[in-house]
């Protein structure tokens, strides 16, 4: 699996009670204030004084912030803490380091936030390293600071589709696995017209061992509806309940879809780089600007040729958006 990759999640903002209308991010409640801008304020109030969550163990610092035009670079430090341990050598066996339960082995995160003028859709971009991101805690926290400071509004997110990339991604990857779910509902009638789901069975078929996939025919036949997991699994009813879910590997990344659902599950940008060490900021940057073009067309968005290079003014570094701490 790809060890070195980016995700992309979509930004809007709208009023409490009305979910399907999209304002524009310029002006963010008569405040004057962009969602650019909001989000500056809150690194900054993140960089004075990282975040530590208690109830999750959750440790966040915010290293270096970078506004040009219209996005910001911004790495982030993130580990969990609240364990005593040891970090060994692999190699030698020895303990190197020890570490108690106020101290967090952390793991550096690059990141980018998109947001043209005009737009009512704004683009994060964030680095994943092995197992380890900041997309879920940064979200949480953006999405906490907003709803304290703009209490009649809602920032959504939501994982980003790049439907060419799903094509591509269909295309080479090998179909691995084959689930038909069969969930058993009950027939109390205490449970009125929501019957509960009291158990399931799972029927699947993967392939034999050495070999790599079901084959293309099988996996675009299940893709394209000619062809049913139940006949595949030798099941002669079809019940109303039953989920079928196929398990996509292209080598970089693994993918579960559930058949007759709209949304599919968002896919990873790999990080394109030979090194054996760890790439360099610039080199991450460049791999997220590469896909800048294709998002903002996908999203409707107009790009400025000045997006990556105008300095920003002072009422927009001045900007605040204070994080929600636990006290």
């Amino acid at each position: 699996m790809s060890r070195h990759a980016f995700a992309a999640y979509g930004l809007h903002v709208s009023p409490r009670y009305r979910p399907n209308e999209r304002l524009s991010l310029d002006d963010i409640g008569g405040t004057k204030a962009s969602l650019l801008s909001l989000v500056h304020g809150l690194l900054q109030d993140l960089k004075n004084e990282p975040l530590r969550e208690e109830k999750s163990e959750d440790y966040l610092y915010i290293d270096e912030v970078d506004p040009l035009g219209a996005r910001i670079h911004f790495n982030a430090e993130y580990g969990k803490f609240g364990l005593e341990g040891g970090i060994r050598h692999t190699r030698s066996h020895q303990t190197t380091h020890t570490y108690g339960t106020d101290e967090s082995a952390t793991v550096p995160i690059r990141n980018m936030i998109l947001c043209p003028s005009r737009s009512k859709t704004a683009v994060f971009l964030t680095e994943r390293y092995g197992n380890r991101g900041v997309g879920s805690i940064f979200l949480r926290q953006l999405q906490a600071a907003f709803r304290a400071k703009f209490s009649d509004l809602i920032l959504h997110s939501e994982s980003f589709i790049d439907n060419e990339q799903w094509r591509i991604f269909r295309e080479r990857a090998k179909l691995t696995s084959v689930k038909v779910v069969r969930y058993k509902i009950s027939h109390d009638p205490a449970d009125g017209i929501d019957p509960e789901v009291i158990g399931k069975i799972v029927y699947e078929a993967k392939p034999r061992w050495g070999i790599e996939g079901l084959g293309n025919k099988i996996k675009n036949g299940l893709l394209g509806g000619e062809l049913k997991a139940h006949q595949l699994l030798g099941l002669s009813d079809v019940q109303d309940t039953d989920e079928t879910r196929l398990t996509l590997s292209d080598g970089d990344q693994e993918r579960q879809v559930v058949l007759g659902r709209e949304d599919l599950p968002a896919l990873v940008y790999a990080v394109d780089h030979d090194g054996k060490e760890r790439a360099k900021d610039s080199v991450v940057y460049n791999e997220m600007h590469s896909i800048i073009p294709v998002l903002t067309k996908q999203l409707g968005l107009e790009l400025p040729g000045d997006w990556d290079s105008t300095e920003w003014q002072k009422a927009q570094l001045t900007v605040k958006m204070g994080a929600v701490r636990e006290r």
